[in-house]
């Protein structure tokens, strides 16, 4: 039995170490970036259903970009709001010259495609940048933001760049939020690293609009309740290169969720959307087990200290992912809440296979009827 335990042990030290590796690999591309001699043109989208406390501060924030004003535009797609977004968004434009808004109605839906997808799409078929850059409505960017995901197209081959959000913390719970996403993002950066994508969050993403039109966007996407990371996966298996960009003045800022009961809806789809990863999918989940088996089957045979060495391995372990992060992201303000996070964390990694049993995805006010065959 103790063998097995260290064994189990072993897999998840190995899981974290691989992790490392991957994020030093995605770190060391930054290097090779060749900053171009022309800006390229870029479309900034910005999809927002119900979003009139939040809409005016991410538009503005885009707008003060610094990045030449002839070389974006900002497309705002209002999607079928039932509150004041439309408004506020028409009397922008009087303020900022190269904001675009586009109000998505039934008759200008894309018929085949639910939700954000389609509001999305919408603005990619109204761009005319070379590069299409996507946030939230309820996030704030830098003012960097734009540049720094647009000099990395000087490579030919890439298509897509993803980048870090910072869930904006004011107390305890928003700081819980703060690190798991963190601590998403650095997976994620080593996913990329490792030439295997695993996730992204659409609030802070870009595309090739050239390799959009080749592929199809959204439109030739199947339906998936994380669009992004559907997109991401498309385009990988369309063999183009993916950026996972991990510093401070590539993030964006967004809003945390503010009840257990959002949180919980926020977590459930991004369940039933990773279940498209498949194989990689599996894998985390069984490296997931390994350790949860190690902290676990010492208890029933009395072994305690057998026990606490798991937990602390896998403690030491997630803190030593994630530190390197919060420093790069100038956040080293939430290691106080590292320990509790993680504990969180935890308690959201037992309910995960049950939130598999519910298909129905609950999101910004809408329901989304999931089917296996298109995740």
């Amino acid at each position: 039995m103790t063998l097995l335990i260290y064994i189990l042990i072993g897999i998840f030290v190995l899981r974290t170490l691989i992790f490392i590796v991957g994020v030093a690999m995605e770190l060391s591309k930054d290097k090779k970036i060749i900053k171009p001699n022309n800006l390229p043109f870029v479309s900034a989208i910005v999809p927002a259903r119900n979003e009139e406390k939040h809409i005016a501060n991410c538009i503005k924030s885009i707008s003060e970009n610094d990045y030449p004003i002839n070389k974006y535009e900002i497309i705002a797609i209002n999607d079928r709001s039932t509150d004041s977004t439309g408004e506020i968004l028409d009397s922008l434009k009087e303020q900022i010259p190269n904001l675009q808004v586009i109000h998505n109605d039934n008759e200008k839906a894309i018929k085949n495609l639910q939700g954000k997808p389609g509001a999305l799409q919408l603005g990619i078929n109204s761009a005319n940048g070379e590069i299409i850059m996507m946030t939230d409505a309820d996030c704030i960017v830098g003012k960097k933001w734009i540049y720094l995901n647009s000099i990395c197209y000087n490579n030919p081959n890439l298509g897509m760049t993803a980048a870090c959000t910072n869930v904006l913390n004011n107390n305890f719970f928003s700081s819980l939020q703060s690190v798991e996403w963190i601590y998403l993002h650095t997976m994620a950066v080593a996913g990329i690293g490792l030439n295997a994508p695993l996730s992204c969050f659409g609030n802070n993403i870009s595309f090739s609009k050239a390799v959009l039109d080749k592929i199809g966007a959204y439109s030739a996407v199947n339906f998936s309740v994380t669009e992004d990371l559907a997109m991401m996966m498309h385009i990988f298996n369309n063999g183009y290169d993916i950026r996972f960009l991990s510093n401070f003045d590539s993030t964006v800022n967004t809003q945390p969720n503010k009840t257990f009961k959002e949180y919980f809806n926020q977590h459930h789809r991004w369940v039933i959307g990773g279940l498209g990863l498949g194989a990689k999918a599996v894998l985390y989940v069984l490296t997931t087990i390994a350790i949860w088996l190690a902290i676990i089957l010492p208890i029933f045979t009395g072994d305690y200290i057998l026990s606490l060495i798991a937990i602390l391995t896998r403690a030491i372990c997630d803190i030593v992912l994630i530190l390197p992060t919060l420093n790069r992201l100038n956040r080293r303000n939430l290691i106080p809440y590292l320990i509790p996070s993680f504990l969180f964390i935890n308690f959201m990694e037992l309910l995960a296979p049950f939130m598999t049993l519910k298909k129905n995805v609950k999101w910004k006010n809408q329901t989304f009827k999931t089917r296996k065959k298109e995740i």
